[in-house]
């Protein structure tokens, strides 16, 4: 069996975009270059390599197919070239496969991350190995390229594609080659007609001949160059309702229909009601928004109907009003502020009466919810006028309901007024016969028809809503009792599609958006498919052969993978002894009794009970166990008042969180402005110095929680996501966002924004843990409804502490696991499980527990707090007498830094930051300290307080005589301590 020397692997990066393609001279189209140069324009050479065999499959059920193209690459020449392969797909295709020989054999091709595989090309590309690479260029063109293709080693590529044959064209697939085939091989077939399509070539019919149930047709040519067009088109359903099995074995309705010659829609179509949702969230301020109105009151004014609900949305609940003329219309639009973020979630909620029509203006880029679907039951028309539109959101949208997405420009509205005229049959829902919604797809079908694929309900029929006929909604029902089912992939790799560039959409949602193209086996902008030729290969790219790869190679794939294996084992074993270490320190500070100095020998003298084992600071900054004998201890500790038998806590009655407004708000001009105005002109104020400030998420942010301060919590809301709004905003302002939306109860939000965080930060720790937290505090809330959340937020807080092995964050291993076995007993409440090893659990609850972390990698921060009796407890003195205890020193960046006493000594604590900025222009201001304080840490009575403040250290104010900057005073009463949140686990 011999190896191929030189091509390693092929990369496939295939997209799926409009049905505006157009088509190349050439389809396929091969190019290629002697050694995979080219001539200097980055163009290949030369069409030395041919295609000598052509094998074309098309398998048609209904008004969709499944395609295969099989091509042979060869190369009569001598010289070792290199091919580049390109096939334009037809329009709303999606490929569905890849397949390359490898040593005689077809490989199929893994769904990869498209970053992933870029990696894996360039790290074979730096071992000397000639790659081949394939990509989308031009929409919905694939091009691959080949190396090496020579006399005595021919390549054979499979492309597999699924597309709708809704229009009068049906499929088309045009094939012209530069150079002659030697041979040609087509075969179609039939299922679902009663009376077949026709199969044509060129301007030649292929003929059809029954086959069972259905109809084939084939065809061979031996040297022919110029094939034309191969088109499917015509027949007769036999059914208006088809169910097909998907190879996953899931099963999905098509429905193909037209409307009744009687019922034709009219024109101009005849409009009862009209529905206009109008974005008006922060980003929509920049759009033509006197053009959308103009091109709205022109709408109304030709269409005349009775009445507009107008729906105006940002990130708060819609607002309804139903107006009568383009008037009232007007005046209430000139009212619009435009303020908040960009959510489409809510839209759905809205109950308002069926209309004839539905117009949306907005820029298609949601900021809240982002995963959020929005299908309103009519026909729906998408303006938008904004530079930097999501318009493949929107595209897809529009194609949901047959509906059509209309780009505004400031001389294009008679057009566009005509677009918006025209009449338009569309599906605007789906259900079962219980009334659930169905997930559908609408595509291509002409003017009066349609075309919908969707999941089969597992009972019951499919009840369709088509908008544009002459009474307007018209329900059809389609009966699927009896129904037989063909195998077909294409209903759901074309349903499947949309859905996966719709989860594309939101970058917290890659794991779904995964699952799902993988289990239907769909290629994307974002996923390729990637053969590899050799162990090795598959071993670096963390991928496992497919199946057909060599009985040898997949048994040198095993011995290289567990030797992988065998030493990653041994690198998580070293980091697990070095958490365990920690942990074991960690647990002995806890369990130890600590005596706290009066405040005249604080803070340089530390004493601890005689003939103990105390947690000390040692010489290296880390904790060491000493034994302290009774010679060390000082007779006036032994007669302070405050003995061990009477130590406190800090219980509700017992202790408050104090903070100074002054301290938590940045020092800026917009804010003094607010302070010098009054009640009634802040908001006429506010507008003002949004004008001078309003282009940096720093001001949405200072001002939204002066607002806040100021009991205005709406002024404050939309101002917190109108950070969200910004070309500037990142992944920062987010992480500032999110905590902000957990400290003030809205933890659903706040997760959706910190999975999004947690995809996009890279190699970080620091997001898996905000996420975790955020989960565990919504499921706390939700009860034995939270035993998912909890679980789940033990998981992220276990891999943090014992998968990340960066030095950089040293000391974040133990604040994960405290507030891991923190959780443990609220998991078992909820009739949850946990895993850990049991040398790693240990329930260490805390009267006090305040830890801060940061959004800046390039700031030094640190935490200090001060004692009762005078102590500062900070990095140069990290154990307090009174066992105040700082973790380990983070100086690269963002945190966390943590202050834990297990027995808080009664009096004034104070919280308070310190250390130096960056010197960096930053859009979110000078960056945020996130302060979360806790009272009785994993107990029943747990609670905590959240805190977020600017950092700024280095002159005038921020600084005072204390150090620093002061956060949060804290004062601890004596009371009886309150029992933990569950059994302590040693």
């Amino acid at each position: 069996m011999r190896r191929l020397r030189f091509f390693r692997f092929l990369v496939l990066a295939i997209g799926i975009a409009g049905t505006g393609a157009s088509w190349a001279a050439d389809n396929p189209e091969l190019l290629s270059s002697e050694n995979g140069v080219s001539l200097g324009d980055g163009q290949p050479g030369g069409t030395s390599v041919l295609i000598t065999r052509l094998a074309i499959d098309v398998r048609v059920h209904g008004h969709v197919a499944d395609v295969s193209l099989e091509a042979k690459l060869s190369n009569p020449g001598e010289d070792t070239d290199e091919a580049r392969f390109s096939l334009v797909l037809p329009p709303d295709a999606v490929v569905t496969g890849y397949a390359l020989d490898v040593n005689g054999r077809m490989i199929p091709g893994h769904l990869v991350d498209q970053p992933k595989a870029r990696n894996v090309y360039e790290d074979e590309v730096r071992e000397g190995i000639d790659p081949g690479l394939a990509e989308l260029v031009d929409e919905n063109r694939f091009q691959a390229k080949v190396y090496p293709v020579t006399t005595d080693m021919p390549r054979t590529i499979r492309i597999s594609f699924a597309a709708p044959l809704g229009t009068l064209q049906g499929l088309v697939l045009p094939l012209h080659v530069a150079n002659p085939i030697e041979e040609v091989d087509l075969s179609v077939h039939l299922a679902g007609y009663r009376v077949p399509p026709q199969v044509m070539v060129g301007d030649k019919v292929v003929a059809t001949v029954r086959n069972g149930q259905g109809w084939s047709a084939s065809a061979q040519w031996r040297s022919i160059q110029d094939l034309g067009n191969l088109r499917v088109s015509g027949g007769e359903s036999a059914e208006r309702l088809l169910v097909s099995l998907h190879r996953n074995e899931s099963a999905f309705f098509q429905i193909r229909d037209t409307a009744d010659p009687q019922r034709a829609v009219p024109s101009p179509p005849t409009v009862g009601r009209v529905r206009v949702y109008w974005d008006r969230s922060l980003s929509r301020r920049d759009d033509l928004l006197q053009a959308e109105a103009s091109l709205l009151f022109a709408y109304l004014d030709a269409s005349h109907p009775e009445s507009v609900d107008l729906v105006t949305f940002a990130s708060d609940s819609p607002a309804v009003t139903t107006l009568r003329g383009p008037e009232e219309v007007r005046a209430a639009l000139s009212r619009v502020v435009y303020r908040g973020g960009t959510r489409f979630g809510a839209l759905d909620e809205v109950k308002l009466e069926p209309a004839d029509q539905c117009l949306l203006f907005t820029d298609g880029l949601p900021t809240v919810d982002e995963e959020a679907r929005f299908r309103p039951e009519c026909r729906l028309s998408i303006i938008t006028s904004a530079r930097n539109a999501g318009a493949q959101r929107l595209g897809r949208m529009a194609q949901s309901t047959t509906g059509q997405l209309l780009r505004l420009s400031s001389d294009n509205q008679p057009e566009l007024l005509q677009r918006l005229l025209r009449p338009v049959v569309s599906v605007v829902s789906a259900r079962d016969t219980s009334g659930n919604r169905l997930d559908f797809r609408a595509l291509p079908a002409g003017p009066s028809g349609w075309l919908v694929v969707g999941r089969m309900p597992a009972l019951g029929d499919v009840v369709l809503t088509v908008a544009g006929l002459r009474k307007g909604l018209t329900t059809r029902i389609y009966r699927a009792d009896g129904r037989k089912t063909g195998k077909c992939d294409a209903p759901g790799a074309l349903w499947a599609s949309q859905r996966v560039a719709e989860l594309a959409d939101n970058p917290s949602s890659r794991t779904r958006m995964d699952g799902l193209a993988r289990q239907f086996q769909v290629a994307s902008p974002d996923l390729a498919f990637l053969v590899l030729e050799n162990p090795g290969q598959y071993l670096r790219a963390g991928i496992r052969p497919p199946d057909g790869f060599p009985a040898e190679w997949m048994q040198e794939y095993r011995e290289a993978k567990k030797e992988e294996e065998r030493s990653s084992a041994e690198r998580r074993k070293e980091h697990f002894e070095f958490v365990l270490a920690q942990w074991k320190q960690r647990k002995a500070w806890w369990s130890q009794p600590f005596i706290p100095l009066p405040r005249e020998h604080a803070p340089d003298e530390r004493v601890f009970a005689a003939g103990t084992t105390a947690a000390y600071a040692g010489a290296g900054g880390g904790l060491e166990e000493v034994m302290v004998t009774a010679q060390q201890v000082r007779t006036d500790v032994q007669d302070s008042p405050v003995a061990l038998t009477a130590l406190t806590t800090t219980d509700e009655a017992g202790s408050t969180i104090e903070l100074d407004v002054a301290d938590v708000l940045a020092d800026q001009p917009y804010l003094h402005a607010l302070d010098a105005a009054g009640s009634a002109q802040r908001l006429q104020v506010l507008a003002e110095q949004e004008k001078t400030f309003g282009l940096l998420p720093a001001f949405y942010l200072e001002t939204s929680e002066w607002f806040r301060l100021k009991d205005d919590p709406k002024t404050a809301e939309d101002l917190l996501y109108s950070a969200l709004e910004l070309a500037v905003t990142d992944d920062e302002t987010r992480q500032i966002v999110a905590f902000r939306l957990q400290r003030d109860g809205n933890p659903d939000r706040a997760i959706n924004m910190l999975e999004r965080i947690g995809v996009t930060s890279g190699y970080r720790p620091q997001p898996k843990r905000a996420l975790a937290l955020a989960l565990a505090e919504r499921g706390r809330q939700r009860g034995l409804a939270g035993r998912a959340d909890l679980e789940r937020a033990f998981t992220l807080l276990t891999a943090v502490a014992l998968e990340s092995t960066l030095e950089d964050f040293d000391g974040l291993e133990v604040i994960a696991l405290m507030e891991a076995n923190a959780l443990v007993a609220a998991i078992e409440a909820a009739g949850g499980e946990w895993q850990l090893d049991p040398r790693l659990v240990a329930l260490l609850d805390t009267d006090l527990r305040i830890v801060i972390e940061w959004t800046i990698d390039d700031a030094d921060v640190d935490l200090w707090v001060i004692e009762p009796n005078g102590e500062r407890v900070y990095y140069g003195d990290t154990v307090s007498s009174s066992g105040g205890l700082i973790s380990n020193d983070m100086t690269d960046g963002y945190g966390p830094e943590e202050y834990v006493i297990r027995h808080a000594p009664p009096g004034d604590y104070e919280v308070r930051i310190n250390g130096f900025d960056a010197d960096r222009l930053n859009p979110n201001g000078k960056g945020r300290v996130m302060v979360r304080m806790f009272r009785d840490f994993a107990r029943a009575n747990a609670r905590q307080t959240l805190v977020d403040a600017d950092i700024s250290f280095e002159t005038g104010s921020d600084r005072d005589a204390g150090g620093g900057r002061r956060i949060a005073g804290l004062k601890v009463d004596r009371r009886e301590r309150k029992p933990a949140g569950g059994a302590t686990r040693h």
